[in-house]
């Protein structure tokens, strides 16, 4: 009974902690996985539009428009979503009327207009 209790009672090392929830278990893992550690996104610090910059885990992925704030990038990416949408909708209207090629064209424009306000 003894061994048991001192079994529980030892301190355990860090890579073998569990973890206070889901985040910081994902966090484990993946510094497992990659060999070097992570730091706590309380611990990290930085602006917001750094810690956004690197979110997609690419260094640099906002080279194209680094000076746009997160206002300006939401209302781009809502006007892409909508005039898509549009285009979209215009293309259903032209297969309603019997326009197949028409349909086709418009209809892929819009998706992909759509999906250019995600990037």
């Amino acid at each position: 009974m003894s061994r048991l209790k001192s079994l529980f009672t030892t301190a355990m090392p860090p890579e073998v902690q569990p973890a206070r929830g889901t985040l910081e278990q994902w966090r484990i893992t993946v510094n497992g996985a990659m060999g070097r550690e992570i730091a706590p996104a309380a611990e990290s610090g930085g602006s917001i539009r750094t810690r956004m910059s690197s979110a997609a885990g690419i260094p640099g992925s906002d080279s194209c428009c680094p000076d746009l704030t997160l206002q300006q990038r939401i209302m781009g990416c809502l006007s892409c979503l909508a005039i898509g949408f549009a285009i979209s909708f215009v293309g259903f209207l032209a297969w309603w009327t019997g326009h197949i090629a028409s349909f086709g064209i418009l209809y892929t424009t819009g998706n992909i207009v759509s999906i250019c306000g995600t990037g």
